[in-house]
């Protein structure tokens, strides 16, 4: 059978977030597979691709289109109107995508159908019941998920307002793929879908250490952090990364440790529709010279943000078991988080990190421990050094990682 293979998506490439997106083809590519790449854009400036350019990776066969409709989700104040209509974009996206997939099925011999997320997964279980993928592969791919934590809390509403989640997580694929990203995707998986025939739940791989020792002098000498004590977050600005506990934590720590104020420095990097929310908050607490907006930065570039500062900084509400936090780690930096989801199967408590319950008084507890940090420097050998050995057996490279994922894909494929 050709190595063919079609990825159906309803999200795009990104250069400055969420490396899986782009790396997942491009090993395809780098192991002698033919790769298309069906994809719909968000072109809305209240997305998450306003500060991306489009996209078009050497070797891949990129065909996109915008959403119907995306336009109108800038022009509509609220927030429950914008997502009742973001869900009714995300439905019509179904129906785009299997439109073009149709189109392509007709003119190209595919041994390989990838759905990717759960706009793509659906497209692939409709074409499945058209009866359009005989004698071809379907891979499911879920990057995490929300769905495990709405269903232990009891929050009936998300649930029904997921239905399309539902549905895509009940299709029966030769391969699921769910990412170990901290959201417990295989607790809700085991509850959707039982039986299914190969379920793998994955971590991400992690880049090697790859940094510009030019680059990271540059940053030092931007933010003056040779002087400093410096701490860093890369995420994209939403509501649900919470960046603001990071800033309140700074807030906090600045008025218990006046002393040590003009010895901190926290380096914000990432972009996003809560920024301006975030900006004015260190305005009206007077963090100006403390706290730094530095943007997106190309994905390539995050090692070097990392290698400057000492302290990475990660209090999501769902689960911080991201990228970020996994090149973090990699990266040996001391990492300060919340227990949510998964993350105290990867952060211990002043062994391999500084973790704190999300149902207590936080703020306070991590601003005395950064003082704790500042004044012990034996603390942060032992905690980097347990977290050097715990990383060096526990993370994959992005190369490991999806080594296997192809090498699964290619033991389907029938002779």
């Amino acid at each position: 059978m050709s190595k063919k293979i079609l990825f159906i998506s309803g999200i795009d490439f990104k250069e400055k977030s969420i490396q899986v997106i782009r790396k997942t083809p491009q090993a395809y590519v780098d192991r002698g597979w033919e790769v298309d790449y069906l994809v719909l854009r968000d072109v809305s400036r209240k997305g998450n691709y306003y500060y991306e350019k489009p996209i078009f990776p050497k070797g891949i066969n990129v065909y996109r289109y915008n959403y119907k409709m995306s336009f109108l989700l800038d022009v509509i104040p609220f927030q429950l109107p914008r997502t009742i209509l973001n869900k009714m974009i995300s439905y019509l996206g179904v129906l785009q995508l299997l439109f073009y997939a149709r189109r392509l099925l007709k003119t190209n011999n595919y041994s390989v159908l990838y759905g990717y997320e759960h706009i793509g997964t659906r497209v692939v279980s409709i074409l499945k019941r058209l009866r359009k993928t005989k004698n071809k592969v379907l891979v499911s791919r879920f990057q995490g998920t929300w769905m495990t934590l709405y269903y232990k809390r009891k929050k009936y509403l998300k649930l029904l307002l997921n239905f399309d989640f539902y549905m895509a997580m009940r299709f029966k694929s030769d391969l699921c793929i769910m990412t170990d990203d901290g959201t417990q995707g295989d607790f809700i998986m085991r509850k959707i879908q039982p039986k299914h025939l190969d379920f793998r739940f994955w971590v991400n791989g992690v880049d090697r250490h790859q940094f510009n020792k030019e680059l990271v002098d540059e940053i030092a000498n931007k933010y003056n952090l040779d002087n400093r004590y410096s701490l860093i977050s890369v995420s994209r600005l939403e509501g649900w990364k919470r960046v603001d506990r990071v800033i309140n934590i700074v807030r906090i720590f600045c008025e218990q440790y006046p002393d040590y104020k003009n010895q901190l420095t926290y380096l914000i990097v990432g972009e996003g529709v809560d920024r301006e929310r975030l900006e004015n908050m260190v305005k009206q607490y007077n963090l100006t010279s403390q706290i730094h907006f530095v943007g997106a930065v190309p994905n390539n570039q995050v090692s070097s943000y990392l290698k400057a500062c000492q302290v990475f900084m990660s209090f999501y509400d769902l689960s911080n078991v991201g990228n970020p936090l996994l090149e973090a780690m990699r990266m040996n930096k001391v990492i300060m988080t919340l227990s949510n989801g998964d993350t105290s199967k990867w952060i211990s408590h002043k062994k391999t990190g500084f973790i704190y319950s999300p149902k207590n008084d936080f703020y306070e507890e991590v601003a005395n421990d950064l003082a704790l940090l500042i004044k012990d420097d034996e603390l942060i050998e032992n905690i980097t050094g347990e977290l050097l050995s715990f990383s060096d057996k526990n993370l994959w490279t992005w190369e490991e990682r999806l080594d296997e994922e192809v090498k699964t894909v290619e033991s389907k494929l029938k002779c």
